[in-house]
């Protein structure tokens, strides 16, 4: 019984960190993105003036 709980709250505690990352990641890359997208943006923008 205690190593099934045991076991269920490790399950729990990696598929939170997972979850963690995984959120990290995503907000990172929309960050990127936008970051790019803003440069380009910018670069268009000069090279119709």
């Amino acid at each position: 019984k205690l190593w099934l709980t045991m076991t269920a709250t490790t399950l729990q505690f990696i598929s939170l960190q997972t979850f963690k990352q995984m959120q990290n990641l995503t907000a990172r890359l929309r960050t990127n993105v936008q970051t790019t997208t803003c440069s380009w943006n910018k670069k268009r923008t000069l090279e119709q003036k």
